[in-house]
Parts: C-alpha cells; sequence; structure tokens
C-alpha cells in the first residue's frame, strides 16, 4: 500500500515538473533562428468579395484604410472584407523563403499574391471553418516577390459583426516549420489528446459508479469531465462541428458547466453542507450563461468579455477545492493530497495565461487547458488511491476471512466432542427424567384424590353458602318488612288524623264562601243600580253644562255689542262738545263694564269647559266600574258552582278514609304473618350446622392426601438434584463451546 502511494506521488511530480517545464517554455515565442517581423503597415479595406479586386492593377486608392493590428468593427455579421496592400519585404529574409504568418482571429482568410492564390485560414461557405484557434504560414512565391516588395490581397469571411487582428507577419522557414508543425501539436493536438484521455476518466469513473451506485459524488466528476473534454475537442479540433456563431458560445459554456460540475463533485465527495442549494445554483448559472452568449451572439467584443466574467466561476471552483481538500487533509484524510497538488499547480498554471492577458502579448500556447486536465488528472489519482485502498481492505478481509475459516474448522471440530458428551449427559438426563415421570404418575394420582375430596368439600361449602345467603336474605326480608310496614301504619294514622282535620276546615271554608258569595251578589246589584244613577246624573250635568257654555256665549256676544255702543255713545258725545260730556263718561263706564263682561264669560267658559271635560271622564270611570260589578257578580255565580263541587269532594275525602281504615287492618295482618316466617330460622340454622359436619369431615380426607404428597416430593427433590448435577455439566460444556466460538 506504501508502495502504491509513492508510486502515485512520482507520477504526480512529473506531472508538476512537465507542465512547470512548459509554462517556461511558452514564454519563449521564438529561438534565435525563428525570424517574424509584424505588419504594422496600413491597409485599404472594403466589405464585398470580388476576385477582380486581387489583380495587381486593380486600384483601391479611394477604398478605406485601416490598421489590421487593431478590431475592426463592421455594420454586419457573416460578410466579406477585402483588404489591399503593397509591402516590403524585410531585408533580414532576402533571398530565401519567405512566409505570411496568421496569428488567433475570428475569420477564414483567403490569400492572393500579386494577383495569385497562394493558401487559405480555414474554409469559406457553403462549407464554412472558421477556427478561432488555429495559427499557420503561408509560402509567398518568390515568383510573387518583385524588387523586394509584394503585393497582398486578403478575402476575410467573418462569421461576427468584429474582425480581430489577424496577427499578419513575414516570417522565415525556421518560425514557419516551428508555427506549422511544432506550435499545432501543443496548440491543438495536445487539446485532442487531453480530450481522449478524458474519455478514459468518464468511462474509469462510470465503473466505479456502477460498482457503487450510493456514491453520487461519481456522477458529478463524470459530467464535469464530459464538459470539459468537450472544450478541449473545441480547442483542439482543426476544423468546426458547428455554426461559429453557435459552437463558440455553446463551448465556452461547457467550460463553465464543467467547473460548476465539479464544484458538485467536491460537495458530495466531501460530504459538505448545503448540498440542494449548491445544486440548484449550480445547475443554474451555466444555463444563464449559455442563455447570455447566445443573447450576443455575432459580437466577439461581448463574447470575450462574457467569457472572462464566466471565469469567475473557475475561480470559485478553485476557492471551494482549496477550502474542501485543506479541511480534509486537516481531518487526517491523506487521501486529498493529490486533489491539492492539482489545485495548487492549475492555479499556478492559471496565472501564465492571466499575466500574459495582462501584458497584452500572445504566448507560445495559452495553457488554461492544461490546468483544467490537470485539476481532472488529480481528482482521478484521488479515485484510483480510493479504489486501491478499497482494493486492499478487501485483500485484508480475505486473509482474516480465511483466518476465522480456520478457526471455525477447529471450533467445529471441538464442537463435534462437545456434542458427544452432551449426548451422554442427554442420556443421562433421560433417565432422571423418567423416575421424574414416574414420580410425578403417582404423585398426580394422588392429586387426583385430593382434587376428589377438594370438590366434595366445594360442595359442600357451595350448598352451606347456599343456606346462609338464604337465611341471610330471609331475615333482611323480615326485617324490612316489619320496617315497611311500621312506617305505613304511622303515615296511614297521621294522614287520617290530617284528612279529617282537612275536612273540617273544607266545610267550615265553604260556609263562610257561600255567606260571602251571597252577600257579595247583593252587593255587587246594590253597586250596579248605584252606578248607573251616578251615570244618568252624569249625562244630565253634561247636558246642564252644555246649555251653561251656550249663555255664556250669548253673555259674551252681548258685551261685545254693549262695546259697540259705548263706542257709538262715546263717538256722538264727542259730536256733542260739552254738552255730551257727561254722557262720554257713562259711555267709557259702560265700555270697561262690557270689557269685564268679556273678560268673566271667558273665564266661566273655561271653567264650564274643564267641568264638562272631568264629567266626561267621569262617565268613562263609571262605565268601568258598573263593567267591573258585573263581572263581580258573574265571578260570585261562578264561586258558588265551586263551592257546591268542594261539597262534593268532601264525600270523596270520605270515602277515601274508610279505605285507610281498611289497609290499616291489613297490614296487620301482616305482622302477624312476618311472626310466622321467623319461626323458620330454626330449621335453616340446623341445616347450616349439618353442612358445617361434613366440611369438616372433607378437611381430614384434604390432610390425610397432604401427607402422602410430602413423601413424594421428598423423592422428587432428590430426583431434582440429580437434574441439577447434569445441568451444571451441561452448562461447563456450553461454556466451553462459546469460548472456542470467540
Amino acid at each position: 500500500m506504501k508502495s502504491m502511494f509513492t508510486t502515485l506521488f512520482r507520477y504526480t511530480k512529473i506531472l508538476c515538473i512537465l507542465a512547470l517545464s512548459l509554462f517556461f517554455f511558452s514564454c519563449r515565442n521564438d529561438t534565435a533562428n525563428n525570424k517574424s517581423f509584424p505588419i504594422n503597415d496600413s491597409w485599404k479595406i472594403k466589405e464585398g468579395s470580388s476576385l477582380s479586386w486581387a489583380a495587381p492593377d486593380f486600384d483601391s486608392e479611394n477604398w478605406q484604410t485601416a490598421d489590421l493590428t487593431k478590431i475592426q468593427v463592421f455594420n454586419k455579421k457573416n460578410s466579406y472584407v477585402c483588404a489591399r496592400g503593397t509591402f516590403e519585404i524585410p531585408s533580414q529574409l532576402q533571398n530565401q523563403n519567405v512566409y505570411l504568418g496568421f496569428k488567433k482571429f475570428n475569420a477564414a482568410c483567403n490569400v492572393y499574391a500579386d494577383g495569385v492564390y497562394i493558401g487559405s485560414r480555414g474554409r469559406f461557405p457553403p462549407i464554412e471553418d472558421v477556427r478561432l484557434e488555429a495559427e499557420n504560414d503561408i509560402l509567398i512565391p518568390a515568383s510573387c516577390i518583385h524588387d523586394g516588395k509584394v503585393q497582398l490581397t486578403l478575402f476575410f469571411y467573418k462569421p461576427e459583426v468584429e474582425l480581430k487582428s489577424p496577427g499578419l507577419a513575414f516570417e522565415n522557414e525556421a518560425q514557419a516549420f516551428f508555427i506549422n508543425n511544432v506550435k499545432v501539436v501543443f496548440n491543438q493536438h495536445l487539446f485532442i489528446m487531453m480530450a481522449v484521455a478524458s474519455i478514459f476518466f468518464i468511462f474509469y469513473s462510470l465503473l466505479q459508479y456502477f460498482i457503487d451506485s450510493r456514491d453520487i459524488s461519481y456522477i458529478f466528476f463524470v459530467i464535469s469531465v464530459a464538459f470539459v473534454a468537450f472544450y478541449f475537442y473545441d480547442l483542439g479540433s482543426k476544423t468546426l462541428t458547428f455554426n461559429l456563431n453557435l459552437q463558440r458560445p455553446l463551448f465556452r459554456t461547457f467550460l463553465v458547466a464543467g467547473m460548476s460540475f465539479l464544484i458538485l463533485f467536491l460537495n458530495r465527495f466531501y460530504n459538505r453542507k448545503h448540498y440542494k442549494e449548491m445544486l440548484i445554483t449550480f445547475t443554474a448559472i451555466p444555463v444563464l450563461f449559455l442563455i447570455l452568449f447566445l443573447t450576443n451572439n455575432g459580437k466577439s467584443v461581448a463574447i470575450d468579455n462574457l467569457f472572462l466574467a464566466s471565469l469567475t466561476v473557475v475561480i470559485a471552483g478553485i476557492v471551494y477545492g482549496f477550502i474542501c481538500t485543506i479541511h480534509e487533509i486537516k481531518l487526517g484524510n491523506k487521501d486529498s493530497i493529490p486533489i491539492l497538488v492539482g489545485f495548487i499547480l492549475g492555479t499556478l498554471i492559471a496565472l501564465h495565461d492571466i499575466i500574459y492577458q495582462a501584458i497584452g502579448v500572445m504566448p507560445f500556447m495559452w495553457i488554461q487547458g492544461i490546468a483544467f486536465f490537470a485539476l481532472d488528472f488529480s481528482i482521478f489519482i484521488t479515485l484510483a488511491i480510493r479504489q486501491l485502498k478499497a482494493k486492499h481492505k478487501a485483500e485484508i478481509l480475505a486473509i482474516e476471512t480465511e483466518r476465522q475459516k480456520e478457526t471455525l474448522s477447529n471450533i467445529i471440530t471441538n464442537a463435534q466432542s462437545l456434542a458427544n458428551d452432551s449426548n451422554q449427559i442427554a442420556l443421562e438426563l433421560n433417565e432422571s427424567v423418567n423416575s421424574v415421570i414416574r414420580a410425578s404418575e403417582q404423585t398426580q394420582a394422588k392429586i387426583n384424590d385430593i382434587n376428589i375430596a377438594i370438590q366434595e368439600q366445594n360442595r359442600i361449602r357451595e350448598e352451606t353458602d347456599v343456606a346462609v345467603h338464604n337465611l341471610t336474605d330471609f331475615l333482611n326480608n323480615m326485617s324490612n318488612e316489619v320496617d315497611t310496614e311500621t312506617e305505613i301504619i304511622t303515615k296511614t294514622v297521621k294522614q287520617t288524623q290530617d284528612v279529617i282535620d282537612g275536612i273540617t276546615k273544607v266545610g267550615e271554608g265553604i260556609s263562610t264562601a257561600a255567606s260571602f258569595t251571597s252577600s257579595l251578589s247583593k252587593l255587587t246589584k246594590a253597586g250596579s243600580d248605584d252606578t248607573k244613577k251616578l251615570l244618568d246624573i252624569s249625562e244630565e250635568i253634561q247636558s246642564s253644562t252644555k246649555e251653561i257654555l251656550g249663555v255664556v256665549t250669548t253673555l259674551d256676544a252681548f258685551a261685545g255689542q254693549i262695546d259697540l255702543l259705548s263706542m257709538n255713545a262715546s263717538i256722538e258725545a264727542a259730536h256733542s262738545g260739552a254738552a255730551g260730556k257727561g254722557f262720554s263718561v257713562i259711555a267709557h263706564e259702560i265700555k270697561n263694564l262690557a270689557s269685564q263682561v268679556q273678560q268673566w264669560s271667558a273665564r266661566i267658559g273655561e271653567i264650564i269647559t274643564n267641568v264638562t271635560n272631568s264629567i266626561g271622564e267621569s262617565v268613562i270611570l263609571t262605565k268601568k266600574v258598573n263593567n267591573a260589578l258585573t263581572e263581580i257578580n258573574e265571578g260570585s255565580i261562578q264561586s258558588a258552582e265551586k263551592v257546591n263541587s268542594a261539597s262534593d269532594g268532601i264525600k270523596i275525602q270520605e270515602e277515601a278514609g274508610n279505605a285507610i281504615s281498611q289497609d290499616s287492618k291489613t297490614l296487620y295482618k301482616s305482622a302477624n304473618q312476618m311472626q310466622a316466617e321467623v319461626k323458620n330460622q330454626s330449621s335453616f340454622s340446623g341445616q347450616v350446622l349439618g353442612n358445617m359436619e361434613s366440611l369438616s369431615n372433607a378437611s381430614n380426607s384434604v390432610n390425610t392426601a397432604s401427607d402422602q404428597i410430602a413423601q413424594e416430593s421428598e423423592r422428587l427433590s432428590i430426583e431434582a438434584q440429580k437434574l441439577s448435577n447434569m445441568a451444571k455439566r451441561t452448562t461447563e460444556a456450553a461454556e466451553k463451546l462459546l469460548k472456542l466460538m470467540q
């Protein structure tokens, strides 16, 4: 087991050394023999494509001037652009083969030199092939170079709106060989090899999952490696699988998905918390980035920015990996060391791309894919270590099983010997048991005799119980009967006296009621006559008041006429002058008198009105009194009828008194019968005494049988002692067998 760990760590060290060597080697993009001279001169460009534009004598002076070392932005995607220019071959490349070098950019290109087609990068539609990662050098024929200059026409097909810098340069044959034969291995073929290795990781992990389907971490690792393998394939393949505008967003998303499922793998592999929340989050993140990538389809700069944003998921995965592995190593889980090494190595390798991205220099190769592969490889090593440890445990278990098998064989041999001893013990126990059975049979016969005696005793006891119960019930009944008869007789005497007193009081009440009803009838009749007279008088007074009101009205009218006459007299006295002064005084007094008459007549009218109203109310009350007296008269008649009914009730009460007297005689006879029943007690008592004697005899029989049982019990005790000794020997044998089984 120790050698296995040593071997795995040796391979891990070798992988680290190779990765670091590649890191430093990639920092050198050329050697002393490799020559590359960037073309920084301006170009004439125009959107569109026509083979006539490649002719040497074609005039492109009115085209737009552009610097192809920078990104060019156009209005359309999936369009063509033509670039023309005449450039001087560097003096260092004179008199040798000259190549036109391309760096990584986002378009296919057909190259014409002096109007002659000399090569291409990718393919134009309809069989479109635009490889972003591909680099290649195209030989410029010497026949196309005139006076140290060459006229170049480039036709670009760009799937996106932007056209990135193609990184054009004049390069010598050594550099072209390096680009076309060496660099392509590391920039493309290496990724294909890593994709194939990832497929091996996938099949290995699936096999482990089928062996133990409870461990879902294998599934997450398989999905993660599958996404990363597709990403490797996209980096290393020579042709496109889909259209660039579809393949680029899709395979960029695969990188995010690979790291997301790697985080889920770490969560399940180390049994971390918040699994459900992380499952939802890191399943949704790749979908979100895919939507964003597709939304910005055809926009190269936006796609690149989104890809940089998606690297935050990669950083999150690295941080989460460091946290999980360091925590497990602290807990003593040494299997996590390779994964930690993979994260460290991946981080160091990722720094290479980050540095070159920051300084804006194109390295020999972008090696972030190697970082992912190193991480997957370290996880694969960890899974292999775990599997080897499980296999080692299985081998130890097999050895232990074999040892236990030998021990079990010895136990079986010893158990056979003990079984023989147990057989002998069983024979002896059988004889003892037979003796016990015979003693038990004899004991059973004695027990039967005891049972018969007990049954007889029970029968006698039951008869005694019945007799005693009969006697008790009889005495209780007799006592209750006497008590009941006494209470009845007492109540009867009291009720008889109450009836007699009631009859007397009822008679007196009836006499009083008869006298009262007679006088009440007379009084009500007289009162009714008086109220009728009062009613007649009230009606006469009411009629008289009406006449008085008529007189008062007449007086009021008369006073008015007098007042009018006095007014006329005053007027006439005024006409008469001094002769009429005395007459005027008389007229004034008459006027005052008339005024007083009017006032008194009005006052009299009010008084008479009040009297009339009072008399009206008196008439109403008188009618009510008359009605009440009429009702009282009718009530007195009904009272007389009820008095007669009461008289009939008295007769009924007299008959009830006679019945009560007869019941008293019956009770007297019942008391005599109870005295006769008491005499029967003596016969029941004699029966109880006889039963008790029989019970005593049965008890003597039981005592005799008990003595015989005691003798048989002594014999059984001896046999039980023998059985106890046998059981002790059996116990000792069982203990020996148990020790062998341990």
